[in-house]
């Protein structure tokens, strides 16, 4: 029963903390784990990092299981010693008091009998929480870190019998299958064994709270270890059987979203019982749901598991029909679903909703789409569809029935596509939508409750860019200050080119058009003039684009040039040639993005550019030879397009930052042109290089930009470079045509590269160095022979460097780290420098940087 206290049971999943659904990770591949979550390492701490662990912080201080310091301050980002982590581990398992009892002499030499920590550190060894350095001392004032911290958490779940294999690997495994490390990011530079900042812990601590633990059943020969809920025995987590967190489950029909009167995180049931959660709770993801909440001693709400299912929240496409009782209440309601299903609902008798993110019912919502008719199936409904976006949100009966117990509905203005230059700034500057829906912000008044979603994610203003489409509900609040109104903005940006099949029923009032195979309806957004294709001068088989609204309906549709020139190319030769009949035919020819170098006959645009360099003043046909152009090829393989790009002139030390050019981002996807040989008399040489391999000069660039403001394209002028060098463990080698394809471990992982070369040094297994041109081209393999105290024990690890055979070697930055244990370059995994320890059998492969001798690959031969 709904409201009904249970203070015995949690189940598993979709717990929420900061609103999300929480899903377990599960990763059994040691190394893997590591790569996977230890691999991206910052340098410091930035605004915003902590944000998630911030809340579960204020979680934990609202259970009693962290406090601040003597001024209330949580020191996010300071680091946590060991005997601070201690007393917040025995305070998770409710033993404060005990460890009060417990002061007194431990058996650690160095924590004094009247230590303040001296009770929990006795407490937190009795339980094997947590152990001390192995030489007689606990050094209580020691940083925690990352693997101390999860080897506890474990620990505390009763997991310790579960974890196998080595240290730090083994907790690192068992953490993150029992997800542990769900939005933990490492701060260290030493990996898993430098120290924890004290908003991860809390963030790994409020993973553990709901986890379900592991139990002990059976006895003698018969005991074994299972996790709590399965195998006859009662589910337990931290939260409820050691917190004592009292639980009850209510349907949530009210918060601050719909309700004006609601402050942050207070929400209300169906009863009209109002609670508070805590910071960090998003309760706005309890809307229309039925939700188990726990609540601390002061009544707060610290946690909630939304229990309404998925398949319970249903996206109403079109309302079909809509049966009222004889009060002319909705008692049923006929809608197709997203799945263009035709499905027919009963409606709870109580049925709650929220209207244009305000409190509402359900016949109200309905009523502000229909004329309600009493007593009768209404079939004539007059709904303006796309305008609308209404949820259903079910729920069982007593005869386990689904019914409609929620739905939440939002009207939307007419969409506004955001034109060339939209003022979008910050969300606390004007972002102008329409000119009578407007967010506006200045120094005084501020809009300060929206959501903009794109997709199925939640965005930001920064995120809206030209060309997207905007669609806008509003709520003006109940006291008519922009402070109160709430936005619900839904942003598209989907748009379909293709050929016009038919339009039905004709061209001058289309209702549905077919392009490319696919039938498209008008959108109720679209007016009639965006549907009088036959005035818009566009007929059938011409090539159109539609710009889609929010339900994949057209809101425009225009006319597409067949012959847009989307492609890049340089320009190296063009010409004329005149047949017997005194017919011209213009010719060029282009070297492509593919490094293919390909004739084309130039007609329409493309055949005017050439005859206006022909005809122009100064200029000549052979001026079009190094032009930077985007093309188009017409369906009879002539290029009927030719549009020269813009360039932007820079002197580019490429050597320094290949991230940008004179300040201005590249792309990824960088296309890079050199021209390389410009002989008058004959085709220019052009050949496309990887902007990734660019290096060592300083030279002229010249670039075009998108409408993003990023790098798409760089044409270099006759740029030589003298390639980078690199390490490499090699997998393997085969011969090709004109070399050899070299199989190759590197940062990337496994990957394969081309040589120049018809021989090449280097097996399998071995590790090798090389050099890679600005083409991605392999040459000068040489094969390195490992260090020769080498080939033996792990003494020491440091964060930069690392003591073998006695001998210590530092890191270079770039240090690669494989385990290849048979040396055949087999069977190689990528580790990082934080996955070495004392013991591993490794060779030590070093080069010269900047003067000084530094480890380049390090190859573990046993774990």
């Amino acid at each position: 029963m709904r409201g009904k206290s249970d203070k015995n049971h949690i189940s598993q999943p979709n717990i929420i903390r900061g609103g999300e659904t929480k899903v377990m990770k599960k990763i059994i591949n040691t190394l893997l784990v590591f790569v996977l979550v230890f691999a991206m390492a910052v340098p410091a701490f930035a605004h915003g990092i902590a944000s998630d662990g911030e809340k579960a912080g204020m979680r934990l201080k609202a259970l009693g299981v962290v406090t601040g310091d003597e001024n209330g301050n949580m020191n996010w980002t300071n680091t946590m010693t060991r005997e601070e982590f201690a007393a917040v581990a025995v305070r998770v398992l409710g033993l404060s008091a005990a460890a009060d009892a417990a002061k007194g002499p431990t058996q650690f030499s160095d924590v004094e009998a009247n230590r303040w920590s001296s009770g929990v550190i006795n407490i937190a060894t009795q339980q094997g929480l947590i152990k001390g350095m192995g030489d007689g001392t606990f050094a209580p004032k020691a940083p925690v870190t990352y693997a101390q911290a999860m080897a506890i958490i474990v620990r505390l779940l009763g997991y310790e019998p579960a974890v196998t294999g080595v240290w730090p690997s083994n907790y690192v495994v068992k953490a993150n299958e029992l997800g542990l490390l769900d939005k933990v990011k490492l701060l260290s530079q030493e990996g898993a064994n430098g120290a924890i900042q004290r908003f991860e812990v809390f963030t790994m601590l409020d993973n553990a709270l709901a986890v379900p633990k592991m139990v002990r059943v059976g006895y003698g020969s018969d005991m074994k270890y299972v996790v709590s809920g399965t195998e006859g025995t009662t589910a337990k987590t931290l939260l409820d059987d050691n917190l004592s967190a009292e639980n009850k489950t209510v349907y949530v029909v009210e918060t601050p979203a719909v309700n004006d009167n609601l402050e942050a995180g207070e929400f209300k049931d169906e009863n009209g019982d109002k609670y508070t959660a805590v910071e960090g709770v998003n309760v706005e993801n309890f809307l229309g749901k039925e939700v188990k909440i726990s609540l601390n001693e002061d009544g707060d709400v610290v946690y909630g598991e939304v229990k309404t299912e998925s398949s319970d929240v249903v996206k109403v496409k079109e309302i079909k029909s809509i049966t009222y009782d004889d009060n002319s209440k909705v008692s049923k309601i006929k809608i197709i679903n997203a799945d263009d299903e035709e499905v027919t609902y009963d409606v709870f008798a109580d049925a709650k909703a929220t209207w244009n993110l305000g409190v509402s019912t359900l016949d109200s919502l309905l009523g502000n789409v229909n004329t309600p008719v009493s007593n009768s199936e209404d079939t004539t409904m007059d709904l303006k569809k796309e305008a609308y976006d209404i949820t259903l949100i079910l729920d069982e009966d007593t005869d386990g029935k689904s019914k409609v117990k929620f739905a939440t509905g939002l009207t939307f203005a007419d969409p506004v596509v955001l034109a060339a230059d939209p003022v979008i700034n910050k969300v606390s500057d004007i972002v102008r939508i329409k000119a009578d829906l407007v967010l506006q912000s200045d120094e005084d008044t501020k809009v300060e409750k929206y959501i903009i979603v794109k997709g199925e994610e939640e965005i930001t203003v920064e995120d809206v860019k030209e060309g997207d489409v905007i669609f806008v509900a509003k709520n003006p609040g109940s006291t008519g200050s922009i402070e109160d109104d709430r936005y619900y903005i839904i942003v598209t940006d989907e748009r379909v080119t293709g050929e016009l099949e038919y339009a039905k029923p004709n061209l001058s009032a289309a209702t549905e058009i077919k392009v490319d195979g696919t039938v498209y309806e008008f959108s109720a957004f679209a007016t009639d003039s965006d549907k009088d294709l036959d005035t818009a001068g566009i007929g059938i088989e011409d090539n159109v684009e539609l710009v889609l609204d929010k339900d994949g309906k057209i809101l425009d549709i225009s006319e597409k040039s067949t012959n847009e020139a989307d492609d890049y190319a340089v320009i190296i030769n063009a010409g004329k040639e005149t047949n017997a009949y005194g017919t011209t035919t213009y010719k060029v020819k282009l070297f492509l993005a593919s490094g293919e170098t390909v004739e084309y006959v130039a007609v329409d645009a493309a055949e005017t550019y050439l005859t206006g360099l022909e005809t122009g003043v100064g200029t000549t046909l052979a001026d079009a030879k190094g032009d930077l152009v985007k093309f188009n090829v017409n369906s009879d393989g002539e290029v009927d397009n030719l549009v020269e790009a813009s360039l932007v002139d820079a002197n580019q030390d490429v050597s320094e930052d290949l991230g940008t050019i004179n300040g201005v981002p590249v792309k990824d996807s960088v296309l890079v042109f050199n021209l390389t040989e410009k002989d008058p008399n004959k085709d220019f040489k052009v050949e496309v290089l990887d902007w990734s391999k660019v290096s060592d000069a300083t030279v002229n660039v010249e670039y075009t930009s998108t409408k993003d403001g990023e790098v798409e394209v760089v044409l270099f002028d006759g740029a030589s470079f003298t390639g980078t060098s690199d390490f490499a463990l090699v997998a393997g080698k085969y011969q090709v045509k004109d070399g050899y394809n070299l199989d190759l471990f590197t940062e990337n992982g496994q990957e394969t590269l081309t040589t120049v070369s018809t021989s090449v040094y280097g097996n399998a297994g071995e590790v090798v160095k090389y050099t890679i041109d600005a083409k991605g081209k392999v040459s000068n393999v040489t094969a390195q022979t490992a260090k020769a105290n080498t080939d033996d024990v792990v003494d020491t690890v440091r964060s930069n460097r690392i003591e073998v055979g006695g001998t210590w070697y530092y890191y270079a930055d770039d240090m690669l780290v494989f385990y290849d244990k048979d040396q055949d370059g087999d069977e190689v995994t990528v580790l990082t420098k934080e996955e070495l320890y004392k013991d591993m059998e490794v060779k030590i492969y070093t080069d010269t940087v900047d003067g000084v001798e530094k480890v380049k690959v390090i190859v573990v031969t046993k774990m």
